[in-house]
């Protein structure tokens, strides 16, 4: 927690922050559990896994199952035996995970890749980029989400 507090400004502020992301996940069905969060894990790995996985197909269900390990279980998602038992519960073969995982296959291509996000302003999850021109940080309504997108396709059809 130390890291937020420099990051955020104070105690008080992470906590404020804290209290409104579970306001909004809780309306979503999320239980948010920043408490549990011992460790700031390293996400490169997690990050590779969900590229691995996405090369297979939708890996939207391996996403929120990180998502749920990290906030809601306070597990370390760079830990690559928790990235094996998430993945295997979302039904990827453990076997082939591990090895993807133990190997240095993508580690330039995701970290580049985590580069131009980072050129793009995002520092923090979740954040969604609307066609590489504008983006929203942090929790939001879904309403926020879908006016924005809606603005963001409206703006790609006055282009064509």
């Amino acid at each position: 927690m130390p890291f937020l507090i420099q990051k955020f400004g104070g105690r008080e502020q992470v906590e404020a922050i804290w209290q409104r992301i579970r306001g909004v996940g809780a309306t979503l069905g999320i239980d948010y559990r920043f408490e549990k969060i011992r460790i700031r894990a390293n996400t490169l790995m997690a990050h590779r896994l969900i590229h691995w996985a996405q090369r297979q197909g939708d890996a939207t269900a391996l996403v929120e199952e990180l998502f749920k390990a990290q906030f809601e279980r306070g597990e370390n998602v760079g830990d690559r035996m928790v990235l094996a038992w998430v993945a295997t519960a979302c039904g990827y073969d453990r076997a082939e995970v591990l090895y993807y995982l133990d190997s240095d296959e993508d580690i330039s291509l995701v970290r580049d890749m985590e580069h131009e996000a980072r050129t793009w302003g995002v520092n923090s999850v979740p954040t969604f980029i609307f066609d590489r021109q504008s983006g929203i940080q942090g929790a939001e309504d879904p309403m926020v989400l879908a006016n924005e997108i809606n603005r963001a396709f409206a703006a790609t059809d006055n282009q064509d």
